[in-house]
C-alpha cells in the first residue's frame, strides 16, 4: 500500500508524463497539420508507441519508493527510451524534449542524489552526442553551433542538473517535515 506522500509524488509524475506527451503530440502532429504539412507514418507510429508507453508507465505496478532491482530496471528502461527518442527525433529540435526529463525527475524524487545526478549526466549527454556526432551523419540533426542550438543545449544541460538537485533537496526537506510532524504527533499522544 502506498503512503499518502508516495501517492502524491506518483500522481505528480503521472500528470507530468501525460502533459509532456501531450506537448509532444501538439508539436509533432498538430502543429505541422495546422501549417498544411503532412506527418509521415513512421512519426505517427512512434508517437502512438510513446503514447502506449506513457500509459503503461503511469499505470505500472512499480513501487518506486521501495528502490528494488525492479525500480532500477524500470528507471534504466525509461532512460533508454528517452535517449532513443532524442537521438532519433532531432535532438534539441525534438518534440520529446520535455518528455526526456522524466527519468531525471523520477530519480530525484525517489532515489538517492547520486542516482539522480548520474541520470542527469546521461540525459544531458544525449543531445550533446546528437548535435556533435549525429550531425555529421544525418541532416535530421543540426550541428551544435548552427542557429540557437548551443544556448539551448547549455540551458538543457543546466536544467537537467537543476531538476536533479532541486527536486531531490525539496523532496528531502518534505520527508524531514513529515517525519518531524509524525514525531510531534506521537509525543502529543503520549
Amino acid at each position: 500500500m502506498r503512503t499518502g506522500y508516495a501517492e502524491t509524488i506518483h500522481q505528480f509524475l503521472a500528470v507530468y508524463r501525460f502533459l509532456a506527451y501531450g506537448l509532444a503530440v501538439v508539436l509533432i502532429q498538430v502543429m505541422p497539420i495546422s501549417r498544411g504539412e503532412t506527418v509521415d507514418t513512421p512519426t505517427l507510429v512512434l508517437l502512438s508507441l510513446v503514447g502506449v508507453y506513457t500509459f503503461l508507465k503511469v499505470f505500472s505496478p512499480v513501487r518506486w519508493r521501495e528502490r528494488g532491482i525492479a525500480t532500477y530496471i524500470a528507471l534504466g528502461g525509461d532512460l533508454v527510451v528517452v535517449t532513443f527518442l532524442l537521438l532519433f527525433t532531432s535532438g534539441l529540435d525534438s518534440g520529446y524534449l520535455l518528455y526526456s526529463l522524466l527519468p531525471v525527475t523520477t530519480a530525484s524524487l525517489f532515489f538517492p542524489e547520486t542516482v539522480a545526478r548520474v541520470l542527469a549526466t546521461l540525459t544531458a549527454a544525449t543531445p550533446v552526442v546528437a548535435h556533435t556526432l549525429l550531425s555529421q551523419f544525418t541532416d535530421r540533426v543540426a550541428w551544435v553551433l548552427q542557429g540557437t542550438h548551443l544556448p539551448l543545449l547549455l540551458l538543457y544541460v543546466a536544467f537537467c542538473f537543476l531538476i536533479a538537485t532541486l527536486a531531490y533537496y525539496t523532496n528531502v526537506n518534505i520527508r524531514r517535515r513529515i517525519v518531524h510532524q509524525a514525531v510531534q504527533d506521537e509525543r502529543a499522544r503520549t
